[in-house]
């Protein structure tokens, strides 16, 4: 199997320390909700269903010592929503997850460096790993999942969908439905596989993916309209979104979109990403470059390896992260319609964002400085935010370091506003 190999020197942020453990935590949870799970860095995830109305995890670190909100978990309306945030650790690795949930239950799930296990369900199948296996037992449902560089073994399942690799291999046994099985450089395997409606044995499709290697299509300079992109969406299987990967076995490049109406989901192995306009939603990752979006009416999930951010307008709810680099983010729409939670973090670097007038705001916002840097940091906020710094200087991971905190619940606190960064400045600014 093709791993992914990056090296990266990661800065943590520093607040109330847990050892390295186990945790738990339990509540009930109907059937038929929506488990969504968004990992920063590492750490595997093991999913498992059972015959209970409960969600039960158990949290394994890994590492030393991490933040008491390493790892968020939130009953909604919609089900379970668990996020495990990068810029919380302390030392070591991210912690790994064994959920058990209802059977019943539809999965939405995105990690970066770690693998993931489903067994024992039933529902609707999304997500994508990066770096990491997807290993997947006794499925029953609809699925579309995708890993960059980890293999997919699929078994004893009842599906339809598509599963796809970058760099891994696909392997299939003892299943029954039209799910398709994918892979860029890699080996797709077929055992007992059969249609559901015939029961005949089912083969590997030939690999319209390999077509995508062999002919070297990089995604270079402008595109253009998206019609531009229909002979890359039907080589690739895709349809109803655009999905544009330049991971053209080790090669990277540029990805432009000038329009994408119905939404985008692009990746490149080192390239910058550049969306002019956009509706519905914008998710984008480059493992090294720039990442900017002129116009999106919807909901941005963008994130770097190292580079900076540029979202000029946003009606919708956001989310960006970089390993190093600034991130500049404007609001736009009215302050009291749809959702507009707000998750930026940079590990070094300038964070500065505008908000509709009016904005109604649960504001958690954290600077943290190490001492060998200039210490002339500072929080900007046209919204009233209760600031305080620590004294003495933490020395629990590296560099001994200080933190700037600022929190506060504006005009009732509606939408979460959560911003880390280290060694940089943050600005929240208030539309006029």
């Amino acid at each position: 199997m093709i791993r992914l190999i990056i090296s990266i020197i990661i800065l943590s942020l520093i607040c109330a320390p847990l050892l390295a453990g186990t945790q738990e935590r339990k509540f009930e949870m109907a059937s038929g909700k929506e488990l969504t799970v968004d990992i920063d860095l590492g750490g595997a995830v093991d999913i498992i269903g059972w015959d209970k109305e409960v969600f039960f995890v158990t949290i394994k670190y890994r590492g030393t010592v991490y933040e008491a909100d390493a790892v968020e978990i939130e009953k909604t309306a919609a089900g379970v929503e668990i996020e495990v945030h990068a810029d919380a650790w302390q030392e070591g690795e991210s912690p790994d997850l064994q959920i058990k949930i209802p059977q019943n239950t539809n999965i939405s799930i995105n990690t970066l460096g770690g693998d993931v296990s489903l067994s024992k369900l039933e529902g609707s199948f999304k997500g994508q790993s990066t770096g990491g296996d997807l290993v997947l037992k006794q499925l029953k449902g609809d699925i579309n999942m995708t890993t960059i560089g980890g293999d997919i073994n699929l078994a004893d399942s009842d599906l339809d969908g598509k599963l796809s690799s970058i760099g891994g291999s696909v392997n299939f046994e003892d299943v029954v439905g039209n799910v398709d099985g994918k892979t860029i450089a890699g080996e797709v395997h077929y055992k007992n596989v059969k249609a559901r409606d015939t029961l005949e044995q089912r083969a590997p499709s030939p690999s319209k993916l390999d077509d995508l290697l062999k002919k070297t299509i990089q995604i270079q300079n402008s595109i253009g309209d998206l019609s531009e992109l229909k002979e890359l969406e039907q080589l690739a299987d895709l349809s109803g979104i655009v999905e544009i990967s330049s991971i053209l076995g080790n090669k990277t490049g540029d990805i432009d979109i000038y329009e994408a109406p119905d939404g985008a989901d692009l990746q490149t192995m080192g390239g910058d990403i550049k969306v002019h306009k956009a509706s519905k939603y914008i998710k984008a990752h480059t493992m090294g470059g720039q990442i900017e979006i002129d116009h999106l009416e919807g909901k941005a999930s963008v994130s770097t390896m190292g580079g900076n951010i540029l979202i000029r307008a946003v009606d919708g709810p956001v989310k960006a992260k970089t390993m190093a680099g600034n991130i500049q983010v404007v609001m736009i729409g009215q302050a009291d319609q749809g959702e507009r939670a707000v998750s930026l973090t940079s590990l070094y670097g300038n964070i500065e964002i505008t908000l509709p007038q009016n904005f109604s705001g649960d504001f958690d916002v954290e600077l943290a400085y190490t001492k060998n840097s200039s210490q002339k940091f500072k929080i900007q906020s046209d919204f009233k935010l209760k600031i305080e710094e620590t004294k003495e200087w933490q020395h629990t991971s590296g560099t001994p370091r200080k933190s700037i905190i600022g929190k506060g619940k504006i005009r009732g606190g509606k939408n979460k506003v959560r911003i880390r960064t280290i060694n940089g400045d943050i600005t929240i600014r208030e539309s006029k």
